[in-house]
């Protein structure tokens, strides 16, 4: 397919490729063409929600929800491949060893081992996950739609990150998707996750608190990652933005979980 219907399709794989394990073949496409794989952040997000949904709903049928609940938030990290957990564990290594000096703690990140902040972030980070994803399947099956919502949502606000802070290194990932991406597309893209906001109230008629209260915390999540980011490495890495959206992630099914 050529032109800019190719072109967009060359962004949603690229977009699907960078952000789970799957095997997409794409190449990285570049002018215009850039701009718009931040446009399908959201919506493989809801692609990873949808997965999820389906799979808890299963199991807990053959099984007890605790167990369902395990085999989800397993399926959840074996899709993303681990990379954003990867980026919860170096990120938080790095602040603990961060004191002002930005070269130490941008050192520090690009180290693969874990240290004992790295752990403790992972441990604490999959066991809320792990009990808010038990907390919503045990009140209801509508209750499980927060689990297309969140990663949606997570990823929309990962996104907007990555234009609105200042990237740490002038090369990487992150760099490029500034000087390449725009706010357009990107602003364009939060229809998948108002889309799988709104859903449950059209569907329940109940879950609009639910998620106006997991956005907000979600948002405020991602912020308060950026602004301490751009404190104390300078601006974004692509460790700090898997942190970003794992750590928005629990904070929107969190927040749902306290009202449902």
């Amino acid at each position: 397919m050529n032109g800019e219907g190719g072109q967009r399709l060359s962004s949603f794989a690229l977009a699907l490729g960078f952000l789970t394990r799957l095997p997409v073949p794409a190449r990285s496409p570049s002018g215009p063409a850039f701009a718009w794989v931040l446009f399908w952040f959201p919506c493989v997000g809801a692609l990873l929600g949808g997965v999820l949904v389906c799979t808890q709903w299963l199991v807990e049928h053959t099984s007890s929800p605790t167990l369902a609940s395990a085999c989800t938030v397993a399926l959840w990290v074996w899709l993303t491949g681990g990379l954003h957990l990867d980026g919860v564990a170096d990120s938080a290594d790095a602040w603990s060893a961060a004191h002002g000096d930005v070269t130490r703690s941008l050192d520090v990140m690009r180290d693969s081992r874990i240290g004992a902040h790295g752990a403790v972030a992972l441990i604490v980070l999959l066991l809320l996950k792990l009990a808010a994803v038990a907390h919503l399947a045990s009140v209801s099956d509508g209750q499980l739609v927060a689990l297309v919502a969140a990663p949606a949502v997570a990823r929309f606000l990962t996104a907007t990150a990555l234009l609105g802070f200042p990237a740490a290194r002038a090369t990487g990932m992150g760099a490029k998707f500034r000087r390449s991406a725009s706010w357009g597309p990107t602003l364009f893209g939060a229809l998948w996750p108002v889309l799988a906001c709104t859903l449950p109230g059209y569907v329940w008629g109940e879950a609009w608190a639910e998620a106006t209260l997991g956005s907000l915390a979600a948002a405020v999540t991602v912020f308060g990652i950026g602004w301490s980011a751009k404190r104390s490495f300078g601006g974004l890495t692509g460790d700090v933005c898997g942190a970003m959206i794992e750590w928005s992630e629990v904070a929107y099914l969190v927040a749902w979980g306290c009202r449902a």
